[in-house]
């Protein structure tokens, strides 16, 4: 009830639920509401429209756009529907601060995007990842001169340890991949962009676990942060 503007995404592929009506109701009179009715380009046009008049009837006072995510379709007009709805008012953060969040959930949120990133079309929302670990250690590697094994200063370095939760051990399988290889090429991309944003330095130890049906217990949902 706190939030200045509802923004409401359906599934115009799937059509106008029992859910959908329901949740209709709950929201509050007088909010701007702007209904977005995603995955338009899987649907054809006949069957799309009695969604979009079916909607308005049940939120008369809602702004109804036809949206495409995947293409970004459409979704430059939900933005700029929400923001009108916005109270102007001082800033609450300063200029230089561009999240509130903790760097060890921006770290897990950029191992997730990398999994996700592999695997999306097999298990779009099926994976979390909690940080196990956050330890500053030294590291000494070596080089090789003129045939004999040379050692480098000893180096600082961030030691990570992250989990990477799914539901299901066939999941567990897809992460990991063929010899492990989507896991490694995922964590490769992830441990460059988490030096990138730490400055610093990164050793990045990942594991799958599987929590079973996670997504639908609400003390999993708690613990892995959500």
């Amino acid at each position: 009830e706190e939030a200045d503007v509802v923004i409401w995404v359906t599934d115009a592929s799937r059509g106008v639920t029992e859910e959908d009506r329901r949740l209709s109701k709950l929201v509050p009179p007088g909010k701007p509401v702007v209904v977005a009715v995603n995955k338009i380009d899987r649907v054809a046009k006949p069957k799309l429209l009695p969604q979009m008049e079916e909607l308005s009837k049940m939120l008369p006072d809602a702004e109804i756009m036809p949206i495409a995510a995947a293409t970004r379709d459409g979704t430059h007009f939900v933005l700029e529907a929400a923001v009108k709805h916005l109270p102007a008012g001082d800033a609450l953060f300063p200029d230089d601060q561009w999240t509130d969040r903790p760097t060890r959930f921006l770290a897990a949120e950029l191992i997730r995007e990398q999994i996700l990133l592999a695997v999306r079309d097999e298990l779009p929302h099926a994976v979390a990842v909690s940080i196990e670990e956050w330890a500053r250690r030294k590291r000494r590697t070596t080089r090789r001169v003129r045939g004999h094994e040379k050692r480098n200063p000893i180096q600082p370095i961030v030691y990570m340890r992250a989990c990477i939760w799914v539901e299901r051990p066939t999941q567990k399988a897809i992460v990991v991949g063929a010899k492990g290889e989507l896991l490694k090429n995922a964590g490769t991309a992830a441990r460059q962009a988490i030096e990138k944003l730490l400055g610093e330095n990164v050793y990045l130890d990942l594991w799958v676990k599987v929590k079973e049906n996670w997504r639908e217990k609400p003390h999993a949902l708690k613990e892995l942060g959500y």
